[in-house]
């Protein structure tokens, strides 16, 4: 099905967000993942497809990754959620980034 919008592409955007823990003797480290795909209005042709991640990440991540700055490492959960303020910037912070490289690609690939 089609969606009943005009243009020349469509943008697609997930996006999903929180903080991990290795295991229990580790710092909570902010995680935003992103799954961003561009597809041609008129042919269904993708146009653009990428993944990327930005704090915490495995190993095995094929992602474009950013690292979070060490102010958004908490040492325990009890400390992370007595500063709300802070833990919520660091999740803007790795979306602004995710932003600018989508950004980026998209007009090296117009």
């Amino acid at each position: 099905v089609k969606p009943r919008a005009q243009g020349d592409a469509l943008l697609i955007v997930f996006v999903r967000a929180g903080y991990m823990a290795a295991g229990n003797s580790t710092a909570y480290i902010p995680q935003v993942t992103t799954y961003v795909k561009a597809v041609d209005y008129a042919t269904s042709a993708v146009l653009y497809e990428e993944s990327f991640s930005y704090g915490y990440t495995t190993e095995q991540s094929q992602s474009v990754h950013f690292d979070a700055d060490a102010r958004y490492r908490f040492a325990n959960i009890e400390v992370l959620t007595a500063d709300a303020e802070c833990a919520r910037q660091a999740w803007y912070d790795g979306v602004d980034l995710i932003a600018a490289q989508v950004a980026t690609d998209l007009r090296k690939n117009p």
